[in-house]
């Protein structure tokens, strides 16, 4: 009973109690404990996060231009990248070490490991900034780069927390702080928009509500890891740079390889200009925010099933695997098209005329967003079987079906109406190929069930 208590306490602080009266069924799940109710912890307060962005965005839209939004999302784009190395990964063995000690000197590393990074990228860019947002059409971003070191690091420092809060299993706080991030980055760039700051109130918006998030957490290991922060030394942090040592050498690669689709901002802005790179980051926000939403819920509640399910009951988990696709493209696919039918009149009303030239990008998106969101809950199937194999080849092909298209286009100099359509088709080619490697991997399981 107390842990029900807590559980829904924890929900309620993390969306003001929204969510739970929201979905009075959410209760009765609550009360199982366990692995369902840290999902709905979890997942109700980043639900909530979300909608506070998404609300504020027709505010915040008024407030700044397009190019100013194409630029963020270079911003973005380049620091989602550094990001992945910044760590080299070693934040995601956090939660694996059985003593705190272990623990605590990972958790450590990975924030000195960031550090460096931080003081790498300024000195890159400080040499080299004014070259490579030049090359990149991006040069209106430079007095503001100067934020992407700070911003690199207070990033990694909230995700190696955050493998600190999983460890301990504080999903209550963990939510919390995605909330408290939303609220910071909507302040401060609502807040610089009125003041007419421009562009550098977007980025300080993005960097305030990462940091907010990051202050919440490092309470918690300063409360949780006290008499293990005591046996922090050299010899340790040797031990388990040597011992987790898999992670930066396969992880990060890994890592790479799924984000090279944060390179798309960078291209359509090399080619097309920034403020194309903003119309299609707008798309993101008006549809590709909720559909992400979606998608993760769905895939989560996926796994589990598709966990409890024998891996060689072939027969279940295909019929497991038609179930999730069909109903969510049922559901999915009606919503995109009536979104992108009242897209010309939607658009300018909720965000400001100076975004109606966005509609036609989102329009020739929209088949997109319907294969990614159906997709993508499938993916999980390769975690199931344990295909990493099928896995690291779905990976290898996302960065030359979703850009190749995107600059062969551009390159051989078509509109930029058809280098985004091309980008789109191949994001709908990526997810369809992702569905069928998930699809082949299911079949394949049927020998083995027939033989016994």
């Amino acid at each position: 009973m107390f842990l029900f208590e807590s559980t829904t306490r924890d929900l309620a602080r993390a969306t003001g109690g929204l969510f739970v009266r929201a979905f009075p069924r959410l209760q009765p799940m609550l009360r199982r404990g366990g692995f369902v109710r840290n999902v709905i912890v979890l997942a109700g307060g980043t639900a909530l996060a979300q909608l506070l962005t998404v609300s504020f965005s027709p505010v915040v839209t008024r407030l700044y231009t397009p190019h100013d939004f194409g630029l963020l999302s270079v911003y973005t784009s380049i620091l989602s990248m550094l990001a992945i190395v910044g760590c080299w990964s070693y934040e995601q063995a956090i939660p694996l070490p059985r003593d705190d000690e272990s623990a605590v000197n990972l958790t450590v590393l990975s924030l000195s490991i960031v550090a460096l990074m931080s003081l790498v990228t300024a000195v890159a860019l400080w040499f080299s900034g004014e070259f490579i947002l030049s090359r990149i059409n991006a040069r209106d971003l430079l007095p503001q780069m100067f934020l992407l070191p700070i911003g690199l690091f207070v990033l990694s420092f909230y995700q190696t927390l955050s493998y600190w809060a999983v460890r301990k299993r504080s999903y209550g706080v963990l939510a919390r702080t995605k909330v408290n991030q939303s609220i910071g980055q909507v302040t401060v760039q609502v807040g610089a928009g009125l003041l007419h700051r421009g562009l550098v109130g977007l980025i300080l918006g993005d960097i305030v509500g990462r940091a907010s998030g990051g202050i919440a957490l490092a309470r918690i290991i300063l409360r949780d890891a006290r008499s293990a922060l005591g046996t922090l030394s050299i010899d340790g942090l040797k031990h388990v740079a040597n011992r987790y040592r898999r992670f930066p050498l396969f992880s990060t690669g890994s890592g790479l390889l799924t984000g090279m689709g944060a390179f798309a901002p960078i291209v359509l802005a090399t080619y097309y200009g920034t403020q194309v790179a903003g119309y299609v980051a707008l798309s993101q926000v008006f549809i590709g925010t909720p559909l992400t939403l979606l998608s993760v819920s769905v895939g989560r509640v996926y796994l589990g099933e598709s966990a409890r399910i024998s891996k060689a009951d072939a027969e279940a988990q295909i019929r497991l695997f038609r179930k999730i696709v069909m109903n969510m493209a049922s559901v999915v696919a009606p919503s995109v098209v009536v979104a992108a039918i009242l897209a010309p009149w939607a658009v300018p009303f909720v965000f400001g005329k100076q975004w109606e030239a966005s509609v036609p990008f989102f329009q020739v998106l929209a088949p997109s967003f319907i294969f990614l969101c159906v997709g993508s809950p499938t993916f999980l199937v390769l975690d199931v079987f344990e295909r990493q194999d099928r896995h690291l080849l779905r990976e290898m092909l996302r960065g030359p079906l979703i850009l190749g298209p995107l600059l062969v286009a551009s390159a051989a100099g078509g509109s930029p109406i058809l280098g985004v359509t091309l980008y789109g088709c191949g994001v709908s080619l990526f997810y369809l190929i992702g569905m069928y490697l998930s699809w082949r991997v299911i079949h394949a399981s049927k020998p083995a069930r027939q033989d016994v």
